[in-house]
């Protein structure tokens, strides 16, 4: 199901670009009020035209679409071949958000000025709107939904996973370790449906407050998550290379380096998220609860110690 539901966006994604570089190329017509045109892109102000603080406070935005990026790791481990497909899938990364999410930008602006883009309107209904498929709308609002359905279904699938693993060295409920017979995580699967809920339960209370509260508190988990795994990896080479441990396979290319930029970018990251009061509060929240996980873990921990011991 996941295959279908990531098809429908790609096939997507790939009509607008296609859409777009045939108006460009040919120079059709279109129902824009400025000629779409390359130009556009550096015109009307320039790549910053309000400087460089709409783009500054604009990162940790858009670092949030990002979330989930890490799940890779998770669906490897249940592949057949994991030590090929686990660098397909990492590799493939760069050029997919070269041709989706770049590509998709860039026809975007160059159609429609960053001046002309109404906010209530979504990019891709505007660009379909310009060729003349006045049903954009309504086919944009099911590619939506299918984009949710997809992204809830990859996060039970980790969640369940997570959950399940957390269960087998007791820092969950034993009871999480039950499969289904079709060697599903189903009891990890039922406690993470619930608590997903739990979000539609929030929608219908505070509808207009939702969004907001979910992005600034998933960007402050989602900074930790990522440090916390950039930290493990480089402790794990200092281990291989200390115990004479065999290589991996799949290494990452410049690891010192590229580990400490990311930590680098994560901190300016971090900084930002401080400074802006929108999203300050995911500060505050990742702050008080790793903090209250460093208080109960040892607590956990320590039944597991006694057991190997």
């Amino acid at each position: 199901m996941e295959f279908w539901l990531a098809l429908i966006k790609v096939v997507t994604i790939v009509g607008l670009i296609v859409a777009g570089l045939v108006i460009l190329v040919f120079g059709l017509e279109t129902s824009t009020q400025t000629t779409p045109s390359i130009a556009n892109l550096w015109r009307h102000g320039g790549f910053f035209p309000n400087g460089w603080s709409g783009f500054l406070y604009a990162v940790p935005v858009a670092a949030f679409t990002f979330a989930g990026v890490e799940v890779i790791g998770l669906v490897a481990a249940e592949t057949a071949e994991p030590q090929r497909t686990l660098p397909r899938a990492i590799n493939s990364i760069i050029w997919r958000m070269a041709i989706f999410y770049l590509g998709s930008m860039a026809v975007i602006m160059a159609l429609y000025p960053w001046n002309q883009i109404d906010t209530t309107q979504s990019p891709f209904v505007m660009v379909f709107d310009s060729i003349g498929l006045g049903v954009a709308a309504g086919f944009i609002n099911f590619v939506v939904i299918t984009a949710l359905a997809s992204s809830c279904n990859t996060g039970l699938f980790a969640t369940s996973r997570m959950l399940f693993a957390l269960s087998h060295i007791q820092q969950a409920p034993r009871g999480l370790q039950v499969l289904s017979p079709r060697k599903v995580p189903a009891r990890c699967l039922m406690v993470s449906t619930a608590i997903l809920l739990v979000g539609v339960l929030l929608n219908y209370m505070i509808p207009e407050r939702i969004f907001s509260l979910l992005i600034t508190g998933i960007l402050g988990l989602l900074i930790w998550v990522w440090v916390v795994i950039i930290t493990s990896h480089m402790v794990y080479r200092r281990k291989v290379q200390r115990d004479g441990l065999p290589q991996v396979a799949y290494r990452l290319p410049w690891a010192r380096l590229s580990s400490v930029l990311v930590l680098c970018f994560l901190g300016a990251l971090t900084v930002l998220v401080i400074r802006d009061p929108e999203t300050r509060p995911a500060f505050y929240v990742a702050t008080l609860w790793f903090g209250l996980l460093l208080l109960l873990y040892p607590k956990r921990r320590q039944p597991a110690a006694v057991l190997e011991a």
